[in-house]
């Protein structure tokens, strides 16, 4: 059969259909490829903020419950972790039932945050995630304890000699700087693990020293943005309650202990800034004296008690004494403290009977 003109044609036009047929089927599954990554992109960045924005929240949730802010702002202690502040309705005068109360939510940070480690976590999340990760089994875990810790039922063993209002406002505005000093610094991202999860290769990654934590890392961008004045602000005042009570020394002195027995980035951190950190010591301890000036005698005498074993331990566990062994002065220290509460007890239920 001989081909002629419209044959040819008619050819031509079959061929070029079939050619634009293709071409739009590859295009449709170029676009649906590209579709599922740009929503497996948006889910992921999506996961992302919201674990950060919870990591954050805790951060700033647990500087607030240390200093009784929720308390102290009513208005600002729903929209923290734990209402900001320690449920003072839940107290309770024994030691064994804080025991039982407490031990277990403090275990479940504890363990969890020393041995789920990023470098561990990576074997079964990927390394991409195990930061991101790790930060946020912590802060979930720091808010269980938040929420059921039970505190000690006694009376306030001090109170600060600061107006509450402007003891207040000094907790809140120092609580939004160091807020903004940690977000501002670039290398906090790093340690969250933010870049990681979203994928910006590691020789990227801004990142502190090994090994720091987020608590140490919080203290050093106050400091480096602040100065030593700013870090005294928020260490040294603002983070302290305006009723100091026994649960308030038990936490501070168990935080502080382990801080300086397992962190070695707190220990290296804490001799940089050593005349600052003694600073706030003093002054700590003046505000114990003004406040032990105005009371009565029995008060006076379990609060000169209280000032003497919290400054004991912290210049004890501070400097370290590594000759005789973190783990001994930290079992001595913890040991007298605990003889310390069991006296204050026995002091308040004999009072109450009398």
């Amino acid at each position: 059969r001989r081909w002629n003109k419209q044959d040819f044609a008619a050819s031509a036009a079959n061929a070029a259909c079939i050619d634009v047929g293709v071409s739009l089927g590859s295009c449709k599954g170029k676009g649906r490829a590209l579709l599922c990554t740009m929503l497996r992109r948006g889910a992921r960045t999506i996961a992302v903020a919201c674990a950060t924005a919870y990591v954050l929240w805790v951060l700033a949730s647990v500087v607030a419950w240390v200093s009784h802010l929720g308390a102290r702002l009513p208005t600002l202690g729903p929209y923290l972790a734990g209402g900001g502040a320690p449920n003072l309705s839940r107290a309770e005068a024994s030691l064994v039932q804080l025991a039982r109360a407490n031990i277990p939510a403090a275990l479940g940070f504890v363990l969890p945050h020393t041995l789920l480690r990023p470098a561990r976590l990576a074997r079964y999340a990927g390394i991409q995630w195990s930061r991101l990760l790790y930060n946020f089994v912590a802060a979930a875990s720091l808010h269980v304890f938040l929420v059921g810790f039970v505190p000690h039922a006694s009376p306030p063993l001090v109170t600060l000699p600061v107006m509450p209002g402007v003891h207040a406002t000094l907790s809140a505005g120092a609580l939004a700087l160091a807020f903004f000093a940690l977000v501002a610094e670039p290398r906090t991202w790093g340690l969250l693990g933010v870049p990681q999860a979203l994928g910006v290769p590691l020789s990227q990654i801004l990142m502190p020293s090994a090994r720091m934590d987020v608590i140490t890392w919080q203290g050093i961008c106050v400091h480096d943005r602040f100065g030593p004045l700013g870090f005294f602000a928020f260490s040294g005042l603002s983070i302290l309650p305006q009723d100091v009570s026994i649960s308030d020394v038990v936490v501070r002195f168990t935080a502080a202990a382990y801080l300086r027995v397992f962190s070695r980035a707190f220990r290296s951190w804490v001799e940089k800034v050593e005349s600052t950190h003694l600073l706030i010591w003093a002054v700590r301890a003046s505000l114990v004296l003004v406040a032990v000036t105005g009371t009565d005698s029995v008060v006076r005498g379990r609060v000169a008690t209280e000032a003497v074993a919290e400054a004991l331990a912290g210049a004890v566990i501070t400097a370290g004494l590594p000759q005789l062994g973190r783990t001994a002065c930290v079992a001595a220290v913890g040991t007298g403290l605990t003889a310390l509460l069991r006296t204050l007890e026995r002091t308040h239920t004999s009072k109450k009977i009398r």
